[in-house]
């Protein structure tokens, strides 16, 4: 399968994959922001539980917004890695699958994302978020079964490119109020918030660009 998948992923695709996720992120981000805040709140998620944090659940609200409820220890490093980890984390991903593309893994990629969105169902909170958790594994997962290899490279490349400018788009638009991850980090460092927000924005940049210059043809 992969071999037949990995002739299709040709600059054609990746390219029209690219184009259409760019205007989605643009003009349709309700449509495909779930699954970037589902990519930000499973970061926060990761960080909680690697660093001691009791993680209670994650929500993914109509609007795009999402909520991690966990169990605070006060501070320490972990913490603050599980502040930082919501808005590096989607970008970080795409990035990642970009790498699995160039090296023609998107057969492994599409598996990839159904078992990463099965695992997030564990803590997935009330009937909206398990609902877009299960749309997203269910609609990979039918693709990676049943597609055309054009359709599961063209698939698995839209799902980069989302993950990628999604993850800028949601830095960018990122709050700094007194509720925010980046208000957060700046009470736990002394870091200005605002230098927290354009930090998440350049890690975002750079992994689009470094997606860029790996899927170049």
């Amino acid at each position: 399968m992969t071999p037949e998948i990995t002739a299709a992923l040709t600059p054609t695709v990746v390219g029209a994959a690219a184009v259409a996720a760019l205007l989605l992120v643009a003009l349709a981000y309700d449509a495909v922001g779930a699954l970037v805040t589902i990519a930000h709140e499973a970061g926060h998620v990761v960080f909680s539980a690697a660093s001691g944090h009791r993680v209670q659940y994650f929500e993914v609200k109509m609007g795009g917004s999402g909520l991690t409820s966990r169990e605070d220890r006060g501070w320490n490093l972990g913490r603050i890695l599980l502040g930082a980890a919501g808005y590096t984390t989607p970008p970080l991903l795409g990035l990642g699958g970009a790498a699995l593309l160039a090296a023609g893994k998107a057969w492994p990629l599409l598996w990839t994302v159904v078992v990463l969105l099965v695992l997030a169902l564990i803590k997935a909170e009330k009937e909206w978020t398990t609902f877009v958790v299960l749309l997203f594994a269910t609609a990979t997962g039918y693709v990676a079964l049943y597609g055309a290899p054009p359709l599961q490279a063209g698939y698995a490349a839209g799902l980069v490119w989302i993950l990628l400018f999604g993850g800028l788009r949601s830095a960018a638009q990122s709050s700094t109020d007194n509720s925010s991850d980046a208000a957060k980090l700046a009470h736990d460092t002394l870091i200005p918030r605002k230098l927290w927000k354009a930090g998440f924005v350049v890690l975002a940049l750079f992994c689009v660009w470094k997606g860029f210059i790996l899927l170049a043809p």
